[in-house]
């Protein structure tokens, strides 16, 4: 169910005074506006798209504020403007909406996570004259542990964000003034196959790229780390761990890393949707028990 908001007293006040500003003097503003106003003085609930609309609505007549009559003793007050401003609940509905959009819009700030895949290696292609870094850096429906519990990254994870071909960059040591390949340019591609997300990395010809290409071939640098957005995921419980199976993901970056995190504790992980499940969980049911106290006497 989508959410709804109540309005507040002072904009209930406001547009009862529009309303009647409007019978009185026969101006200021539309039949839109006197609806809203009606909704508001009645103090029905405001969905999140007439919220947006309030927001827009005060935002673009903003400047009417500046025209004559808008104040108290000037000439020609309540102006036009005045009115309709009051319609929509005023400087308490304009409060009122800005508000509620920056909390909806702080609760969809997204997280960028990331997870460590299994040893990245060099292969020599010597018909191309070329050397590739290749290595998974997801393997799929394999369980790994993180903090409230296990995640796997279900088969078919990186199937949508593949199929829109994604701008994704490599990087060296997710160090983004150091980018050493991209989709884009053709110097990284990524392919999920039936064990996870395959990584082929020609690092390009700048220091960066070279010193990626010694460390990985020497064994210095061997493991890789994607850097992804949760679109998709579930949460389950199994033999009493809760399980997130995360089922579709956009990517953003890889990187050859000198230090990968301890999965289970260093990972940067989204808690937001473990956290609505969770909270979405019934409550367990109470246990009443009996407690025999003796005889009565």
């Amino acid at each position: 169910m989508a959410d709804s908001y109540e309005p507040t007293k002072a904009m209930r006040e406001e547009a009862d005074r529009g309303l009647a500003w409007r019978r009185e003097h026969g101006r200021g503003g539309t039949e839109v506006g006197v609806a809203r106003a009606r909704d508001i003085a009645g103090g029905r609930a405001l969905s999140e798209d007439t919220v947006r609309r309030m927001a827009s609505y005060f935002a673009r007549h903003e400047v009417d504020k500046q025209g004559q009559g808008w104040g108290p003793g000037e000439p020609g007050f309540p102006s036009a403007g005045r009115i309709a401003w009051a319609l929509w609940g005023g400087d308490p509905g304009r409060t009122f909406a800005e508000s509620i959009l920056e909390r909806l819009d702080r609760a969809q700030e997204v997280t960028m996570e990331r997870r460590y895949g299994e040893r990245l290696e060099a292969r020599a292609e010597v018909e191309a004259g070329r050397e590739v870094l290749r290595g998974y850096a997801s393997v799929t429906e394999s369980a790994y542990p993180i903090g409230y519990g296990q995640e796997i990254i279900a088969r078919g994870a990186f199937e949508r964000t593949l199929r829109e071909k994604p701008d994704v960059v490599a990087l060296w040591n997710h160090d983004a003034s150091l980018p050493i390949g991209r989709t884009t340019a053709g110097s990284l591609r990524l392919i999920e196959d039936e064990r996870g997300l395959l990584v082929e990395l020609e690092p390009i010809d700048t220091q960066a790229g070279r010193d990626a290409r010694i460390a990985v071939r020497s064994g210095v640098v061997s493991a890789m780390s994607f850097g992804f957005i949760v679109k998709g995921d579930r949460f389950e419980e199994r033999d009493g761990k809760v399980h997130r199976i995360i089922e579709d993901v956009e990517l953003h970056e890889v990187s050859a890393v000198t230090f990968p995190a301890n999965p289970a504790t260093d990972l940067v992980v989204d808690r937001r949707s473990f956290d609505l499940w969770e909270a979405a969980k019934p409550a367990p049911a109470l246990v009443r028990r009996r407690v025999w106290l003796g005889p009565k006497r």
